[in-house]
């Protein structure tokens, strides 16, 4: 090989070297997920933080809290966990590798997300630290020093507080499927009926159709299609037995093809009742007061 091609060979090489050593030594800032993994792979979520831990499992494709309790959670909170919790995104380049407690990523301050597929092996494994400023948090993987700022505040999506996680409403049905609905109260009692136009009223002593326009029935349909509680009450049910047997409300509906849904309503706290449906121990629920008046109607209101 003369010296004339041994130049450009040598320039060649040269480049190549330089190239090489730039990428090795690149630090430009560049915007990326934090997580990095296929959030499809995610089969169980714990969160521990100094007082609380939960745990949610899927199966069958649905998700339930498995601990501290079983329960189903509700679908807002674990979409928030697919939306926004797993899909933020923070600096190629850590704000620091040290300083855990500044940003409440050290062990005992932080909260521990952990993921897991469905062989119960750990996806990953990171802390993230609460901040007071609503476009950012803080978090580093438990086995590293790196401490990312994340552009989302995500530390309240993740609160373990397993009533902050719960399903809240105990009945979701379409209006057409409900048949009948019996209401009693204060010693009176009435039926609401579906017919192929109108809800008829019948109490012991008369009977008529419903003004499709009336606000009681509206009022009534309403809360049976999405009833929705305040909290719950677990495994106390013996320590409201006895009221039970003799409910200060009790509502009835019945469906045209599914087993009907019995509610019972005992005075519980000021301006909230104890709630008992279809018989269930395991979990009582609370509801407010004006709840409950939903459904003590009056022949007048319900005649309107």
């Amino acid at each position: 090989m003369n010296k004339k091609n041994l130049i450009p060979i040598v320039v060649l090489a040269l480049l190549i070297i330089i190239f090489i050593i730039t990428k090795l030594n690149d630090k430009t800032e560049r915007r990326i997920n934090f997580f990095r993994f296929d959030s499809t792979q995610v089969n169980a979520i714990e969160i521990t933080a100094q007082e609380d831990t939960l745990k949610l499992v899927k199966s069958d494709n649905i998700w339930m809290i498995d601990y501290p309790l079983n329960y189903p959670p509700a679908k807002l909170k674990i979409d928030e966990i697919f939306q926004k919790v797993l899909q933020v995104e923070t600096s190629s380049i850590p704000i620091t590798e040290t300083s855990f407690e500044k940003f409440n990523v050290a062990d005992s301050l932080g909260t521990l997300l952990v993921f897991y597929d469905k062989n119960d092996k750990i996806l990953e494994e990171v802390l993230i630290g609460k901040s007071g400023n609503y476009n950012y948090s803080y978090a580093r993987r438990k086995d590293d020093v790196k401490v990312y700022q994340l552009y989302t505040n995500i530390s309240y999506s993740i609160d373990p507080k397993v009533s902050s996680w719960r399903k809240k409403e105990i009945i979701e049905i379409p209006e057409e499927d409900i048949s009948k609905v019996f209401v009693s109260y204060n010693g009176s009692d009435y039926s609401l009926s579906a017919t192929d136009s109108l809800w008829m009223y019948q109490d012991d002593e008369t009977g008529f159709s419903i003004k499709e326009t009336n606000s009681s029935l509206k009022s009534i349909i309403s809360a049976i299609k999405r009833f929705t509680v305040t909290d719950f009450i677990d495994n106390e049910f013996e320590d409201y037995q006895q009221k039970f047997e003799n409910p200060d409300v009790e509502v009835t509906v019945e469906l045209f093809n599914d087993e009907p849904i019995n509610l019972k309503f005992i005075g519980h706290e000021e301006k909230k009742f104890a709630l008992q449906k279809n018989d269930e121990t395991e979990h009582l629920y609370i509801i407010y007061e004006s709840w409950v008046n939903r459904f003590k109607k009056s022949e007048e209101d319900l005649a309107k």
